[in-house]
């Protein structure tokens, strides 16, 4: 029996390149991002006065870091309103907005926190295993790191588009890492 061999090339860059202006025509999309997002509001913050009524022995940094988490939610939902605003009462686009790179940034701080919750539990139930809890620590912060650079690196693509209003221009630039010329990175540009 023949078989034949395949070579697999990981392309990692974060590709800038778009071919042209995004879609954001439609408001309906926008409006229901906005509308569920608010209705989810309400679940997480009933969910959290139950949790402050029915577990008033937990110790205040427990307390204080579900506070701390449903704040950040909040702000959230207040971002996806102005959201909402700025793109179906201003009727400009969301791209454009000098705050565009925060959305991805406070949901990804959200699942981050989240994350950690979750790591401490794990090392509690593995009875304090120090290598769960380097592992599972290592990727949190990696992820962290991502949802850094990924704010970052939209904020600097979107940077010029309140002028020009094009997407396109905006990524005339290369925000890809350097470590391109590995085997394992395909260059759009060779």
């Amino acid at each position: 029996m023949y078989m034949r061999s395949t070579v697999f090339h990981l392309d990692i860059s974060l590709n800038t390149t778009l071919p042209g202006k995004p879609y954001e025509d439609l408001p309906g999309p926008i409006l229901l991002d906005g509308l569920l997002q608010s209705f989810l509001l309400g679940t997480i913050v009933n969910q959290a006065f139950k949790y402050l009524m029915d577990y008033r022995d937990d110790s205040w940094k427990k307390r204080a870091f579900v506070i701390g988490v449903i704040g950040l939610s909040i702000l959230q939902t207040i971002l996806e309103d102005y959201k909402v605003w700025r793109a179906l009462i201003l009727h400009r686009q969301w791209s454009t907005s000098r705050i565009e790179w925060s959305d991805l940034f406070l949901n990804g701080c959200i699942c981050w926190l989240c994350e950690g919750f979750y790591i401490r539990r794990g090392w509690k139930m593995m009875g304090g295993n120090n290598l769960v809890l380097a592992l599972l620590s290592t990727l949190s912060i990696v992820i962290m790191a991502a949802n850094l650079y990924l704010a970052i690196a939209m904020g600097i693509a979107f940077h010029s588009l309140e002028a020009t209003n094009d997407v396109g221009q905006s990524f005339g630039h290369d925000y890809r890492p350097n470590f391109r010329h590995t085997k394992f990175w395909k260059d759009p540009h060779s």
